[in-house]
């Protein structure tokens, strides 16, 4: 007997984050979250990445990679989590700070197919992360979506550069790792490793304007592209809970 002889499956197959055991009594699981892209976002389990549809997918990208939605430990910088009811289809996103408002409950669906029509790149959230890290002087970082270390990275922070012949001027730092990421840059210089475990780097910069932050977009979407990857199996990292 083949696997041509048995019959079609009925409906969606199970779920990763449907395999996990709730830890309370309350039927939720605490899953890490990815960017929104393509209609699609990624719930990370210790089981891996599971793609889900949210039924309204601007909403939830509006409330993620911005500093509202609660963090955890991901072993190599705190990443963005929600608690998602699997029977349910019911995404919860609670605020960083717990006095900050009720916490934000999305619908969502089974699928992993992204609808191209739907911001395939990410470009809109990716927008709202820069001009958040530039209004509050803060960094984050792309990095595959799981626990733990990873070699693959894709950084944003505000800086100081200085050019000769001209006073210090604010930047834009975008810092791909390994370099290879940042290959179709046109600019960019390489860097050295910043931590033991991590390859060298290439950094481009851009001016804290209107038309330097599309260009970070750029530079950002560009290096997902060449690390192969689609948005949603990244997820942004920050250095603070």
């Amino acid at each position: 007997m083949s696997w041509l002889d048995l019959p079609p499956l009925d409906g969606p197959s199970e779920s990763l984050v449907g395999q996990v055991k709730p830890q309370g009594g309350d039927g939720l699981v605490r899953v890490l979250l990815t960017l929104v892209g393509g209609g699609l976002i990624g719930l990370v389990t210790e089981y891996g990445l599971d793609l889900w549809k949210p039924v309204r997918p601007g909403d939830l990208a509006g409330v993620l990679g911005v500093g509202e939605a609660e963090r955890t430990d991901a072993g190599d910088g705190y990443a963005e989590c929600g608690f998602v009811d699997p029977r349910r289809g019911i995404l919860t996103v609670r605020n960083r700070s717990p006095y900050s408002g009720v916490p934000r409950r999305f619908d969502l669906t089974q699928g992993s197919f992204p609808d191209e029509k739907l911001d395939p790149h990410s470009a809109w959230q990716l927008k709202q992360m820069v001009v958040t890290a530039v209004r509050r002087d803060e960094r984050w970082a792309l990095q595959p979506a799981g626990f733990g270390m990873s070699d693959l990275s894709i950084a944003v922070e505000t800086g100081v550069a200085r050019t000769i012949g001209a006073a210090r001027q604010p930047q834009i730092i975008v810092t791909a790792t390994p370099a290879r990421v940042g290959s179709r840059w046109q600019d960019g210089r390489l860097g050295v490793p910043g931590m033991p475990h991590r390859d060298v780097s290439r950094t481009a910069t851009v001016p804290v304007s209107p038309q330097g932050m599309d260009a970070a977009v750029k530079l950002v979407t560009t290096a997902i592209s060449t690390a192969g990857m689609r948005s949603w199996e990244l997820m942004p990292v920050f250095p603070t809970l």
